[in-house]
């Protein structure tokens, strides 16, 4: 079987054809693989953004945490003293009343004799 020159020309062009059909294949996926990579890097910028708001969030939180504390403990130091104080009192006023019967007590002793 003798192959003649035209007909190496046509399985060589069939073959330069598929290698070139293959190859723009190839390189439509690369392209392809371009536009999602660069979707991708705008969803990694869209990540960083969220996590910078996560964080201004969790730093108010802290912030308006540690007023809460500040408060809970003034809170708590006032109903201390508060405590304190109308215990304080309410000796005083059962002292006061504790004379005053005795005063009345030892006068009334007195007038008997």
């Amino acid at each position: 079987m003798t192959i003649t020159h035209e007909l190496l020309e046509a399985k060589l062009e069939a073959v330069e054809a598929r290698t070139e059909t293959k190859f723009e294949k190839l390189l439509g996926s690369i392209n392809l693989l371009g536009e999602q990579m660069k979707g991708l890097g705008d969803a990694i910028a869209d990540v960083k953004i969220g996590v910078g708001k996560v964080d201004q969030a969790v730093e108010r939180v802290e912030t308006k945490t540690n007023n809460t504390r500040i408060i809970i403990v003034t809170t708590a130091i006032a109903a201390t003293l508060t405590i304190i104080g109308v215990t304080y009192g309410i000796i005083g006023y059962g002292h006061q009343v504790a004379d005053t019967v005795a005063a009345a007590f030892a006068n009334g002793q007195g007038a008997k004799k």
